[in-house]
């Protein structure tokens, strides 16, 4: 089925383990960051949605450029043969488009394990791609048809209903299981005055997600991917 690549995806294919929230500085009003554990989420998902989701998996599509493909694949030029077989290292899959170009495309469960949890837990792009960026297309489901609006809706009133709001004061820090739970954050009145440090960060001791690669790159203190020179 046909598919668009996207270009511009910003946030992080494979799930760093820990999130880090430090308040340097709270705004008067408004800005708390939301917390909402994926767990419960998933639980509480109305049968439908849970049932369509069941065994179900996300697809990324997004564009490569030579720089990428050197370096996951080691050429900027590959070859078919390559793009069907790539390196145990790299974790997406490719698919060479009906104009020449070449799609990545990287997938996970809709529902996941977390680390710490042998329950299914919902945590990925979906609601910020849909609810934030305006995009319903993206990811997509593995038969690469767009996520039903009713289960977008369905998901993001589970999500509103469970997230709770962290009312900063300065020195705080939130220390979140990134692989369970998700985060937001509400409006706020002066954006001058909120300072939040963020950071993402992986457990020497982590039990990896089993679908990430061996001695995963990302798991690497010099890991440095070619960003995309068209946002250079």
């Amino acid at each position: 089925m046909p598919f668009r690549c996207i270009p511009n995806f910003r946030a992080n294919h494979w799930k760093p383990d820990t999130a880090f929230f430090i308040c340097m500085q709270p705004p008067a009003r408004g800005g708390e960051t939301t917390v909402c554990d994926g767990v419960a989420l998933a639980a509480a998902l109305p049968d439908e949605v849970k049932r369509g989701l069941s065994g179900r998996r996300l697809v990324y599509p997004m564009p490569t450029w030579p720089g990428l493909l050197e370096y996951w694949l080691g050429t900027a030029a590959p070859d078919d043969a390559l793009l069907a077989s790539p390196p145990p290292s790299c974790p997406y899959s490719f698919r060479r488009m009906g104009d020449g170009s070449i799609a990545r495309l990287f997938s996970r469960p809709a529902l996941h394990k977390p680390m710490f949890s042998d329950d299914l837990a919902f945590g990925n792009f979906l609601l910020f791609a849909r609810f934030y960026n305006g995009r319903s297309d993206f990811p997509l489901l593995d038969d690469f048809t767009p996520v039903p609006e009713e289960w977008l809706q369905a998901i993001k009133a589970c999500g509103d209903r469970l997230s709770h709001p962290v009312a900063w004061q300065e020195g705080d820090v939130v220390m979140l299981d990134n692989t369970r739970f998700m985060h937001g954050r509400l409006a706020i009145d002066d954006p001058a005055e909120r300072h939040i440090i963020t950071y993402f960060g992986y457990l020497a001791d982590a039990r990896p997600d089993p679908e990430e690669v061996p001695d995963a790159p990302w798991r690497r203190h010099d890991f440095a991917p070619p960003a995309n020179p068209a946002f250079a």
